[in-house]
């Protein structure tokens, strides 16, 4: 039984998470309880009898809605607990975005999965969102007497919890509902080395009034030097910038499920020191240079996730270019949209110049995207990035990065000299 559960723990959740300095939307919500003559038709229809935890739960409760966010100084803290109504859970069905828009009655489980896969899942309660599309579930043949809990992360890894159900309702409470809590208990954590290393070196809990040091690696200073550069020049009007917030574990681990390998440590590394940011500068007036510099680097959970990360279920080619599905596109569809597939924004720079990556077989390719064309760029990350820091972004950056020489390219050089004399490519 669980019979320290009750609705003022929730009331007594919501005091204690709002107290913590920072914290943002924050949702704790319950329903009213199921009837148990419902929970007995229900029973009857699904021919299943629910195991007597999972009752009181639903008699005190028909699901609830717990979830929080906190910036710190090197990540995005989240919490979030959706218990479903008996009636959803039993239906297996969620409410996500499909195609850019909102649909419910979505299947909760990938739809690329075979029939022998839908199958097994038909065995399981759907009982929990836990964010980044996975779920919480119950096994309805193993479940008797107690719930027996398991973990769904798609395509189709399911993990069983060595936790008991009443536990498990204890630590929703006692972790304040917190990305990540159930990691300790799964029988077989898979994680790769760098995001275990990555893990180790944060403190994924609701941190206390002393922020954590960010981690450093050799991009942690990218922007600050940048910036740095163009302050110290006389030369530079309107400077600008503004920054995304932190990336958290959760959407690097989300990624490698979907593309079904890891992104490479080093690009990796670049997001965690610089998880996305907007930087725009021109030449002072009256200084005889008509030019000006700007990057656009989408936070990587755009870069792969399209506009609504954390709800899509699944990316579609919607969400791998959005930018160019707009109605003021300058983009001739189809034909250039082929150039572009499977192509996704490192830096947006400007409509017609643009700098791209594709990712396949673990590898990341760049490409310059001209006027709806598209050229591979053969450089090194660390070249890519030198020169993106170096230039400041100055319009048309991305030329110097081709192997071809040019008038144009000398000129693009000649302009940087004037903000950074030590410029060399």
């Amino acid at each position: 039984m669980i019979d320290f559960f009750s609705v003022e723990k929730y009331k007594t959740l919501k005091k204690d998470i709002s107290s913590i300095k920072d914290v943002r939307n924050l949702i704790v919500g319950t329903r009213p309880p199921v009837s148990i003559k419902e929970i007995e038709s229900l029973e009857k229809r699904e021919k299943w009898k629910i195991p007597e935890a999972l009752k009181t739960y639903y008699k005190i409760t028909n699901g609830h809605n717990i979830s929080w966010s906190l910036s710190r100084e090197n990540d995005l803290v989240m919490g979030k607990s959706i218990v479903f109504s008996i009636q959803s859970a039993f239906s297996r069905t969620v409410t996500g975005y499909k195609g850019g828009k909102i649909e419910t009655n979505l299947p909760f489980h990938c739809k690329s999965l075979d029939e022998d896969q839908k199958g097994q899942l038909d065995n399981y309660f759907l009982f929990e969102d836990i964010g980044f599309d996975r779920y919480v579930l119950i096994n309805k043949i193993q479940s008797i007497q107690e719930p027996i809990l398991y973990i769904y992360e798609p395509p189709f890894l399911i993990t069983k919890l060595e936790i008991s159900f009443e536990k498990y309702l204890e630590n929703i409470f006692l972790k304040n509902a917190l990305l990540n809590w159930q990691e300790s208990f799964k029988i077989d954590n898979k994680d790769s080395d760098f995001l275990r290393d990555y893990d180790s070196k944060n403190n994924f809990s609701i941190p206390d009034h002393n922020p954590i040091k960010k981690i450093k690696n050799k991009y942690t200073f990218f922007i600050k030097e940048t910036i740095g550069r163009l302050k110290s020049s006389n030369l530079i009007s309107n400077l600008q910038l503004s920054e995304y917030p932190p990336l958290n574990i959760n959407y690097i681990k989300k990624i490698h499920r979907i593309l079904g390998f890891e992104l490479p440590d080093e690009f990796l590394n670049f997001y965690l020191a610089n998880n996305g940011f907007k930087l725009y500068w021109k030449f002072k007036p009256n200084t005889g240079y008509d030019s000006f510099g700007l990057i656009d680097m989408p936070p990587l959970e755009t870069v792969f996730g399209g506009a609504h990360p954390l709800q899509t279920p699944e990316w579609d080619d919607y969400a791998i270019y959005p930018e160019l599905w707009n109605e003021n596109s300058m983009i001739d569809l189809p034909d250039s949209y082929r150039n572009i597939k499977k192509k996704r924004f490192f830096d947006r720079h400007l409509n017609t110049h643009q700098l791209l990556i594709e990712v396949e077989n673990e590898n990341i390719e760049f490409h310059y995207f001209i006027e709806g064309a598209t050229m591979k760029i053969n450089r090194s990350f660390d070249t890519i990035i030198n020169v993106i820091q170096n230039s400041a972004g100055i319009e048309y950056y991305p030329e110097l990065l081709l192997t071809e020489q040019s008038n144009f390219k000398q000129d693009i050089i000649e302009k940087i000299k004037l903000i950074n004399n030590d410029f060399y490519i």
